[in-house]
């Protein structure tokens, strides 16, 4: 059932549900005009599941997003910038905006798995929440686009017997290896696909730095302010990927969605290429500063429980170098599965 969004009686939230919708429907058209496809329709869904979603409808498409996913999302990066040891340089001293407690969902594949978490933000630390949240909100729905541009919808229906690629909930492992691998292959074309998206949106930003001043007190750092934007990006998707991965980091459960940390490091790579097909840009600087970002949102995540800071040792970053050369694989030996569905070419 599509979820109503006249329905959020809150001004601030229910603006950036309509936000949102409207940035996927405009990069639908966009998407359809630059390739000829068939009709790409963008809803929020009242279900139960923790989900997003691409799929066939009727002889166009469906993009579908739970309703609850980017409440929880936004909540997630308000208490992450309840931290001032997140981007230090942004005052955590002056009057806050936002103070407040919520029991929220720590693990999204549980409803009962709750935490109460105070939240206490000042307005320019509130603002920069909300933007990362927003970006990373919709670095979901261009995955979804993706999927649909690279002809996954229709190869999903032919190999898997299924109509809708379901992204962010976990299923039981069937031990089906082939089609697991298959799976992970989509998905790193689809975060491929995402990347090159998302410049859109860089570019919108670093528009904007010259027309708000919030924008360029969070966003603007001279010489390297692209480096400075894609290191948040970079970062604030790792958060995301962490938090929607929840507890199938001990159980048996299955996810074609690489592991967080696997997923931002060739997430990172990504940003870089599809950044220097636009704008010069300084790698030693980005390395830098992504370091440096990385490491404080990593403690925040890992204080959350968002994430397991003892699996991190010497030995678990070297499968995760092995897990990264095995996916590159994966993509060069599946890419042609869905040759005669796909939207786009790809350069050799």
């Amino acid at each position: 059932m599509i979820f109503d969004i006249s329905t959020i009686s809150d001004p601030a939230l229910k603006d950036q549900y309509d936000r949102l919708k409207k940035r996927g429907e405009s990069t639908a058209g966009a998407i359809q005009k630059a390739y000829s496809l068939p009709s790409i329709s963008i809803d929020f869904d009242s279900s139960s599941d923790f989900n997003a979603s691409a799929g066939s409808e009727g002889k166009g498409y469906a993009i579908r997003l739970n309703s609850a996913v980017p409440l929880l999302i936004y909540l997630v990066f308000e208490k992450l910038f309840s931290f001032p040891t997140i981007l230090p340089e942004i005052s955590s001293t002056d009057e806050p905006v936002s103070d407040y407690s919520v029991p929220f969902i720590v693990d999204p594949g549980d409803i009962n798995a709750r935490q109460e978490w105070e939240i206490q933000l000042t307005e320019l630390r509130s603002f920069t929440a909300r933007m990362l949240a927003d970006i990373s909100m919709t670095y979901i729905l261009l995955h979804e686009f993706g999927h649909v541009l690279c002809g996954h919808v229709e190869g999903n229906k032919h190999y898997n017997g299924s109509s809708k690629i379901l992204e962010l909930n976990a299923m039981p492992s069937t031990g089906d290896f082939k089609s697991s691998d298959r799976n992970q292959a989509w998905e790193y074309d689809a975060d491929a696909v995402a990347v090159t998206l998302l410049m859109r949106y860089v570019e919108e930003l670093m528009e904007d730095i010259d027309k708000n001043e919030r924008t360029k007190k969070v966003f603007y750092k001279g010489e390297d302010t692209l480096p400075h934007i894609l290191s948040l990006f970079s970062v604030s998707l790792f958060a995301l990927f962490s938090y929607v991965r929840g507890a199938r980091y001990k159980l048996n459960r299955y996810s074609s969605h690489p592991h967080p940390m696997v997923r931002s490091f060739y997430i990172k790579d990504m940003l870089v290429k599809a950044a220097e097909d636009l704008w010069p840009l300084n790698r030693k600087s980005f390395i830098s500063l992504q370091d440096e970002r990385l490491e404080e949102f990593f403690l925040a995540l890992e204080e959350l429980e968002l994430i397991d800071g003892k699996r991190f040792s010497e030995g678990y970053m070297d499968s995760i170098n092995g897990e990264l050369s095995r996916l590159r694989e994966l993509q060069a030996c599946y890419r042609e599965s869905c040759a005669e569905w796909t939207w786009i070419g790809w350069e050799k």
